[in-house]
């Protein structure tokens, strides 16, 4: 009887054992399914997680690029229209030449006064006893070269005498926008008060707002009729500001 209780017992336990052993290994084969899944969920938001970096990273650089290039753009723009004003600047046609002088003659009138002043002094060089072979000489010389010179002339001066008083205007422009009066105003104090020519090229870049052009525009357009170097740099500095 005791033999067969110990059988029946020993049985007993080895069947506990053997369901032990076989939960065990069903518990550890989920427990390392789990982990396993676990492994590969957190590898999936991993790289979820570079490819999201990855992306912005190249959102960033391709604005950066597309920032850069729309800058490049720009200064190669204002590059070349400065180029094409720095030629017209240099070499400027008759009518560009009597703008900056601050003269209102037309083209036609200048001819008919080149040609009244090249015949008025042929005919003083005549009666002063001149040659008749050197008067065809004085006949040009009268007609091309001295109203061209005048105008060259009265170019030069007008330079100058704005040259001597932008710094001034720069000043005031410069202090009114550090009070807080808009640059629109600042120019509009220069065009009413300034001493000429300064006066009257601020009159211009008013006139041209009037006219639907912004101040920016109007600015580069100085040099058409003040030729000099610091015009053309007040100009792009209100460009780029």
């Amino acid at each position: 009887m005791f033999g067969i209780d110990g059988t029946v017992l020993a049985f007993v336990v080895l069947a506990g054992f053997s369901a032990g052993a076989v939960a065990y290994a069903f518990l550890f084969t989920r427990i390392s399914n789990e982990k396993q899944v676990g492994k590969r969920l957190e590898t999936i938001r991993t790289a979820e997680t570079d490819r999201s970096v990855v992306k912005a990273s190249r959102d960033r650089v391709a604005e950066a690029v597309k920032r850069r290039k729309s800058v490049q753009d720009s200064l190669n723009e204002l590059d070349a229209k400065q180029k094409t004003k720095d030629s017209r600047v240099k070499k400027p046609p008759l009518k560009a030449q009597l703008r900056q002088a601050g003269l209102k003659t037309t083209i036609e009138r200048f001819y008919i006064y080149s040609a009244v002043c090249g015949i008025v002094l042929m005919i003083v060089a005549f009666v002063a006893g001149a040659p008749l072979i050197a008067l065809p000489g004085v006949l040009l010389a009268g007609g091309l070269g001295l109203p061209r010179w005048f105008v060259t002339f009265r170019r030069a001066r007008r330079v100058k005498a704005f040259l001597n008083e932008f710094p001034n205007a720069l000043d005031i422009i410069v202090r009114a926008v550090k009070s807080g009066l808009p640059l629109n105003d600042a120019v509009r104090l220069i065009a009413n008060e300034s001493p000429e020519p300064v006066k009257t090229e601020f009159r211009r870049i008013v006139d041209s707002q009037q006219m639907g052009l912004s101040i920016p525009d109007a600015t580069l357009r100085m040099p058409e009729t003040m030729p000099c170097t610091e015009a053309s740099f007040f100009g792009i500095v209100i460009q780029i500001q």
